[in-house]
């Protein structure tokens, strides 16, 4: 009796411990965010375990901690999705979020999976760390499952000076930016993006950058990527107040040759590794002034020399090897591709490099040759080089400019025609209505000559009392006793 008693006992004293023990209905929950870096509008994946099955127009419920921005009532049911299904629909209240799946049946016991898009407006945290997220659903009784959300720092209030603000010149550039985790002396790396098109110098300066007021040895510097700017920080960065990196024109940097449209650049570090976007800047560009072409001869299909003049502008003088100017000659221009550069000249000094893309000519600088801001530049291209004028004569435009001064800015000329002479007509028989022998006789000009293998023709115009038939045979027409190939009318 008294052992009955004991067990009977021992069985009602643990049946509180039991009850206390639920199996949890959801488990393994799990969330990512992206973007997943502060203060960013992001769409949300959350997936978890069922350990028992929803009913049909049953709720599932997300709560995301405070600091996150949830904003409040229905939603459009399509912003989020439940195994890949838009949602029956889906609301916030405060922190909670909740969906009704949309699935005929509800959902089965076993994984779930639920999709919130950024076309919601949720947005991150101010602050970076690990948060709590919390799942239940509308199964009566049945305890929430809980996971982590990871959010980023970045880095905050970055912006950006840049001084002058024209295209393709050298530029100081000084940059703020905010970290909000510490950067350590000689470890950590600041990340600068600029505009693509933007050149940084090599070798790269030696104690011209600062980081606040810290030399920084060009050792300390390097461009990993083609306009990424990588540099080791010299000396320790506090979180939470502004640094500065200070860039001036002698380091070197040239300014993207993009102008007119807004830029900007884009830091990072690597404690916070998402760039970060700067106030937008515009580049204006210049332009050379008083552009002129002369065209020896100027007739049409002529090879020819073209001498071309022009002034820099009061910031775009040209020196060294990498300077150049580009001439965009129009349509119908032939620029041979295989000539001596030397043909050509700047200022009276024979040129080293050229490059030829269709009707586009890009002239380097001599190397002995400087030309100061302001100044006039001669490019002159002899005959020997090759350009053959367009076919038909017309009133033409070319372009100039250079890799300072990016506008191109047209200069005009004039391509003529030319004519035979001597030109005699016989007919026999002479008489009225009769079918006769026409012989025409002429002389080319100096330019003109003609050829079977370049498809040359000649066109003769008769007055309309000729009763010109509508085809004629090419036997019955000869060119210097050589019969025609072909005759059209």
């Amino acid at each position: 009796m008294f052992k009955k008693v004991l067990v009977l006992f021992l069985v009602l004293t643990l049946l509180p411990l039991i009850s206390l023990s639920p199996v949890k209905a959801v488990y393994n929950v799990s969330a990512t965010a992206y973007p997943n870096t502060v203060n960013s509008v992001a769409s949300y994946s959350i997936s978890f375990m069922m350990q028992n099955p929803l009913s049909q127009s049953g709720s599932i419920y997300i709560t995301f901690t405070s600091g996150f921005y949830v904003p409040q009532g229905a939603w459009n049911n399509s912003y989020v999705q439940v195994k890949g299904v838009n949602s029956a629909s889906a609301s916030a209240s405060g922190q909670v979020i909740t969906i009704v799946p949309s699935q005929a049946g509800g959902l089965a016991a076993g994984p779930v999976d639920v999709y919130i898009s950024n076309a919601v407006g949720m947005k991150n945290p101010s602050t970076g760390g690990s948060y709590s997220i919390t799942v239940s659903t509308s199964n009566a009784n049945e305890p929430l499952g809980s996971g982590t959300l990871n959010i980023a720092s970045a880095i905050s209030n970055v912006s950006v000076s840049v001084n002058p603000l024209i295209a393709g010149t050298k530029a100081t550039y000084s940059i703020q930016f905010t970290p909000n985790v510490p950067l350590t002396q000689n470890v950590d790396y600041i990340y600068i993006d600029f505009p693509t098109g933007t050149t940084f110098p090599s070798p790269i300066p030696n104690n011209i950058m600062y980081v606040d007021t810290a030399q920084v040895p060009s050792t300390y510097i390097s461009c990993p990527i083609t306009t990424r700017m990588q540099i080791r920080v010299p000396i320790p960065l506090n979180a939470g107040i502004p640094h500065q990196v200070y860039i001036p024109d002698t380091f070197g940097i040239i300014n993207t040759t993009t102008s007119n449209i807004p830029l900007t650049i884009k830091v990072s570090t690597s404690e916070e590794t998402t760039p970060v976007n700067s106030n937008p800047f515009t580049l204006t560009g210049t332009s050379v002034s008083y552009p002129s072409v002369t065209v020896i001869p100027n007739t049409a299909s002529s090879t020819a020399s073209y001498t071309i003049q022009f002034y820099v502008s009061t910031s775009g003088g040209l020196s060294t090897t990498t300077d150049f100017i580009k001439i965009e000659f129009p349509q119908g221009t032939t620029v041979p591709t295989n000539t001596s550069p030397s043909y050509i000249s700047i200022n009276g000094v024979p040129c080293s490099n050229r490059v030829v893309s269709g009707t586009t000519l890009t002239v380097y600088m001599p190397s002995t040759l400087t030309i100061n801001n302001g100044g006039l530049v001669i490019l002159q291209i002899s005959e020997a080089f090759g350009i053959k004028n367009p076919s038909t004569p017309d009133s033409y435009t070319l372009k100039v400019s250079t890799n300072k001064d990016i506008i191109p800015v047209p200069a005009y000329y004039t391509i003529t025609g030319t004519s035979v002479s001597n030109f005699n007509v016989t007919i026999d028989p002479k008489t009225q209505n009769a079918t006769p022998t026409i012989t025409a006789t002429f002389t080319t000009s100096s330019t003109g000559a003609l050829s079977r293998s370049n498809s040359d023709k000649i066109m003769i115009q008769f007055d309309s009392a000729f009763n010109v038939p509508s085809s004629i045979s090419s036997g019955a027409v000869t060119v210097n006793n050589t019969q025609a190939s072909y005759v059209s009318v």
